[in-house]
């Protein structure tokens, strides 16, 4: 095994049975389970998309596309805890970074691929690969680039409304992607809220 070889079909199915069947659905619709019962089907399409990626090595563009969807938890939701964030992402795109996650873990571990092997967790496209999404400390980057944010606009002598503008929406689209692939924990949720006030 190494990582310039194209993924066998052995571990696209092991990629696709690790994911959870029931996650919010991509923007197609579908969710993980419609593929894993529709294999059969969708199977040569599939392997086709990891054989075009492995040759040109990149994504289609758009395909990483994430949509947001807020849903209320209680009724006339106010704050940004009211409500419950649900990441849209398609479940090739999902299939994929599942793979390649197997691949990193397998090169760091077994040493085997001839690759540097790196501690974990590292920072890829701006997640942490690798960290405990459970834990409070894997979300600081989130915190401080929160804080970052705002400090930045409180130099550049915005007015109330504008940083109250830029809060709602730029703030609040921050932790979008990370949240599209790791829950976040209530007391990173709350904290965020903190900084948005």
């Amino acid at each position: 095994m190494n990582l310039e070889q194209t993924f066998s079909e052995e571990e696209i199915v092991k990629a696709i049975k690790d994911c959870s069947s029931f996650n919010a659905s991509g923007p197609d619709g579908f969710k993980l389970g419609f593929i894993k019962k529709a294999w059969k089907i969708l199977r040569h399409d599939c392997l086709e998309f990891f054989f075009e990626f492995h040759k040109n090595g990149r994504l289609v563009k758009g395909l990483n596309a994430t949509f947001i969807a807020l849903i209320p938890k209680v009724e006339g939701p106010l704050l940004f805890k009211d409500f419950r964030p649900i990441g849209m992402v398609g479940w090739s795109y999902k299939i994929l970074v599942k793979s390649f996650g197997s691949l990193i873990k397998i090169c760091n571990t077994k040493g085997i691929l001839k690759c540097k092997a790196r501690d974990f967790p590292l920072t890829y496209l701006g997640l942490l690969l690798g960290a405990n999404p459970r834990r409070i400390n894997t979300w600081n980057l989130i915190v401080d680039r929160f804080k970052k944010k705002l400090a930045l606009w409180k130099r550049n002598r915005i007015s109330i409304g504008g940083r109250i503008s830029l809060i709602k929406s730029a703030l609040s689209n921050l932790a979008i992607y990370f949240m599209s692939l790791f829950k976040m924990p209530i007391t990173v949720a709350q904290e965020l809220e903190k900084i948005q006030r």
